[in-house]
């Protein structure tokens, strides 16, 4: 009956299918495989509309304590599902480092030294796992490397799903450097700084090293945020003698660096994506109220909203927003909730944690081979 249709028409219903319902299909015919496992029905017509049908909307919550990963539908908030780590952990902290159409990038945490040892690409829907080695920047024990920060985006130009790893060097001050580009000088721990950066393509499936034009210290970020294809961390720059926090981007497509000053009372080192927009939380307690920033198109920052609930009022700290605009974060006993702040509605969750990071997630089939 299918195959009388129009491809057109064929893959338009395909494209409305939820992934456990692609992934039977598969097995049916050749000829269906083939179409369903094409890379421009996944990446172009399955994935834009999955991110458009309210019906797919979920989030990751991730348990910085027990490193445990739960997946919730925005629908049913009172069913939260439990998603096991592909790659045993150890004794390893689990960080991961971005979602991005279905995939997740992890990366496995040494506690002594922490700096990531293993590093992957996940697909918690197909269940593919594809580990990601033979690193251009070598870290060995004779390395002075402080920290490596790694962010993970999707470059639309390309089709393509990059990972940026952002290496740190760590210098005594007393050594001469005067031969080393973007040093920058920490004169109150008596440490200097210098950074190496490269990207893994995973078209190419192999890394790159890329010149870098930026000074900062140290990117403060666990994590970074991935808005319209720019990857935003918080880090640290001197400016005036005095250091301050700025939001270091980087553009997956062009692969080039630039920073951004943050609003001036911003008291937490946070952002998140807002309705599309890169945006930070700032908080005064005395009033007792959250203002919502966010960056516009010329790089100045907007004051969006005031959140001005009594729950908030009482006891919230905001980790983040999801697509649909609520604000996820934690009341009283550490209660994971939801905030609608149109409707001024907490909606509750079966969650509880002190220590959490959030991450806007739709199943996809996006192929990791």
């Amino acid at each position: 009956m299918f195959d009388n249709l129009p491809e057109n028409l064929f893959l338009e219903i395909l494209s409305r299918l939820p992934v456990k319902h692609l992934l039977r299909l598969k097995v049916v015919c050749k000829s269906w495989r083939s179409r369903i496992s094409n890379p421009n029905f996944v990446n172009n017509k399955h994935v834009a509309i999955t991110a458009t049908n309210p019906d797919n909307d979920s989030f990751i919550i991730h348990n910085l304590n027990n490193d445990q990963l739960y997946v919730i539908n925005v629908n049913f908030l009172d069913r939260a599902i439990t998603l096991e780590i592909p790659v045993p952990a150890d004794n390893d902290s689990i960080n991961i480092v971005g979602s991005c159409n279905g995939l997740l990038c992890v990366a496995h945490t040494c506690n002594r030294q922490k700096l990531p040892k293993k590093l992957y690409l996940w697909n918690p829907a197909t269940r593919k796992v594809k580990h990601i080695h033979k690193y251009s920047i070598a870290i060995n024990r004779k390395s002075k490397v402080y920290r490596v920060s790694l962010g993970f985006g999707f470059d639309r130009s390309s089709g393509d799903y990059k990972v940026v790893r952002i290496v740190t060097y760590m210098y005594p001050i007393e050594i001469n450097h005067s031969t080393e580009t973007f040093l920058y000088y920490m004169d109150e721990n008596k440490y200097s700084f210098k950074h190496r950066v490269e990207v893994y393509s995973l078209n190419r499936n192999s890394w790159k090293e890329i010149g870098v034009e930026f000074k900062f210290m140290l990117v403060r970020s666990p994590c970074p945020v991935i808005v319209n294809g720019l990857l935003y961390w918080i880090v640290d720059q001197d400016r005036d003698t005095s250091f301050k926090h700025v939001l270091l981007s980087f553009n997956v497509e062009s692969e080039n660096f630039s920073t951004v000053s943050l609003p001036d009372d911003v008291s937490w080192q946070r952002v998140f994506e807002y309705k599309e927009s890169v945006a930070t939380p700032c908080t005064d307690k005395y009033i007792g109220h959250i203002d919502i920033w966010t960056l516009d198109d010329d790089n100045c920052w907007i004051k969006k909203l005031i959140i001005r609930s009594s729950v908030i009022r009482s006891s919230y700290d905001l980790d983040g927003c999801l697509k649909t605009g609520e604000f996820v974060g934690r009341i009283f006993s550490n209660e994971v909730v939801l905030y609608d702040s149109v409707n001024d509605v907490v909606k509750h969750t079966q969650l509880r944690m002190d220590k959490l990071r959030t991450y806007n997630f739709s199943e996809s089939l996006v192929n990791l081979n």
